[in-house]
């Protein structure tokens, strides 16, 4: 039976096919699939372990923990977070300066899904003062 080449098929991204793009120290992001509007991946963090203050400017970005912990900082001066467990989801709004980390004693992971345009990560010099 002949397939028709042309359309989208399923495919695997092996875990060994997985890539840090280096965008933000203190946090290892493995990228599986960066397409159109669409940015998935996995987080890695090690205990204590928080990455710079950034932003996704064009992103909406929805997290999801696997294994670990996870803390995220935002607001006036960094005043406010989330914490979140294994089974936890989490959403950052586009533009929102935020920095993310591991607030436990062993390694976390998770996996991230990012939708927009735009630069995936921007470094910013920290939260707003408010």
């Amino acid at each position: 039976m002949k397939t028709d080449d042309s359309k989208p098929r399923p495919r695997r991204v092996a875990a060994t096919d997985l890539f840090d793009p280096g965008k933000t120290s203190g946090v290892t992001r493995l990228q599986a699939f960066a397409e159109g509007a669409v940015w998935v991946g996995a987080l890695i963090n090690e205990p204590h372990e928080m990455s710079k203050w950034h932003s996704h400017p064009g992103h909406e970005t929805y997290a999801y923990v696997v294994e670990g912990n996870m803390r995220i900082e935002f607001g006036p001066g960094g005043s406010e977070f989330v914490e979140l467990g294994p089974g936890d989801f989490a959403y950052v709004p586009r533009d929102t300066i935020h920095r993310e980390g591991n607030s436990g004693h062993t390694v976390s992971k998770g996996v991230i899904v990012r939708i927009g345009e735009g630069p995936v990560v921007v470094d910013a010099e920290g939260p707003e003062v408010g």
